[in-house]
């Protein structure tokens, strides 16, 4: 039996309640407890059919594990195929009471205005999300614009429910997101400062050995995220360097080699694999990978062409961009004075949510405390604040 806080029941009963809501809450907070409970409650509604969805295939995958329910991306609920919509204003999506939208701080103006276009005005919305976290990478800044506009009711989680393992994680996020610069450090919250590039490069086999030894799978159960693409201790240097830590077929002289983690990089409907998704390459022929999804069923293997060999990035390490709406149970954090432009509290904040079991913060400590204190954003012109407060 599910037993919600007063928060959270409140969520609850605001989403049966009112056509269009917004649920938001840190990490740790609730928010797929409220989810399956709104779930549950539908089901008990004659003809209440409702619908589960997330702006990409990892967070829909998530949220389906832990809600129970199928979920969807919205590209291929709303049967996007290349540039062209199945469902839009011309020809709705019938039939559904409600639609709750996961994520929905990763959500951008263009996505969104092809979302709502797409369901009769009878729908009922449910938005949650994280306002925390980063601004989504396309237009727009959706999400925090709906909750600031004071025209639609807004539920906010203010309890923290994870507890046992990873716990630290989730409480030290609600400490970088209020800005203190005291974190707590235990076996699941580490902190390890690197004067240079070198000794953080130095660090990086030990604490991976550790994961190791700890149980985790290198490829599937850790993830290494970074602020920006470059620098020594970047997504691309740091990408190179950790092939030929993890992987032992890898081979120099090819891009990619069996065994590598890879990442796919955009939207293919003809494989039915979508951006972000990461996997393993299994083998390799002559025209073609073997490729092991880990966003697709369980132990699937996709023929990946290649001709389509551009579509893949290496994915041993991200940025914090990349990954944000994707869950993994240990990770590595870079903090490094050297992406000082990128350093931003929202930033951190979002890395550090990303691991649900163990953390490491891999970096200096100037970085460190400076990414808690910058606030800045980029400014959003979509006008979309002004719009709904008219």
């Amino acid at each position: 039996m599910i037993i919600l806080d007063e928060s959270q029941q409140s969520a609850v009963d605001l989403a049966l309640k009112v056509p269009l809501c917004i649920i938001t809450g840190g990490a740790g907070s609730g928010k797929s407890t409220v989810i399956k409970t709104i779930c549950d409650r539908l089901d008990t509604i004659p003809r209440a059919r409702y619908l589960l969805a997330a702006p990409t295939g990892k967070a829909a995958k998530r949220i389906q594990e832990i809600v129970g329910r199928p979920a969807q991306t919205i590209h291929r609920m709303l049967g996007a195929t290349y540039g062209s919509w199945r469902y839009n204003r011309f020809k709705p999506l019938r039939g559904y009471h409600t639609v709750i939208l996961d994520e929905s701080s990763m959500i951008d103006m263009d996505l969104l205005w092809h979302f709502l276009q797409a369901f009769p005005v009878e729908t009922h919305f449910v938005f949650v999300g994280d306002a925390n976290q980063l601004q989504p990478v396309g237009p727009g800044s959706c999400f925090k614009d709906m909750i600031s506009c004071g025209k639609i009711p807004v539920a906010k989680l203010d309890q923290n429910h994870r507890q046992g393992k990873g716990s630290t994680i989730a409480s030290n996020a609600r400490v970088i997101n209020t800005g203190g610069k005291i974190l707590d450090v235990d076996e699941d919250f580490e902190i390890i400062d690197c004067p240079s590039h070198i000794h953080l490069r130095e660090e990086l086999p030990q604490i991976l050995d550790r994961f190791r030894a700890s149980g985790y799978d290198l490829i599937r159960d850790v993830q290494v995220l970074a602020p920006q693409k470059t620098t020594q201790v970047g997504v691309e240097a740091l990408n190179e360097y950790l092939r030929f830590l993890i992987n032992k077929n890898a081979r120099r002289w090819d891009k990619f080699s069996v065994g590598d983690k890879v990442m796919q990089n955009s939207n293919d409907y003809q494989l039915n694999i979508f951006n972000g998704y990461c996997g393993v390459i299994k083998a390799e022929w002559s025209d073609n990978f073997d490729i092991e999804f880990f966003d697709t069923e369980e132990g699937k293997v996709t023929e990946y062409p290649k001709d389509k060999i551009s579509s893949l990035i290496p994915a041993y390490c991200c940025t914090v961009h990349k990954y944000q709406g994707s869950e993994v149970k240990a990770g590595i954090a870079i903090v490094s004075s050297s992406h000082t432009f990128m350093l931003t509290r929202p930033l951190l904040y979002t890395a550090v949510t990303r691991f649900k079991e163990k953390c490491v913060i891999l970096g200096d400590a100037i970085a460190l405390k400076r990414a808690i204190s910058n606030t800045r954003e980029s400014e959003r012109y979509s006008k979309l604040y002004e719009r709904l407060v008219e």
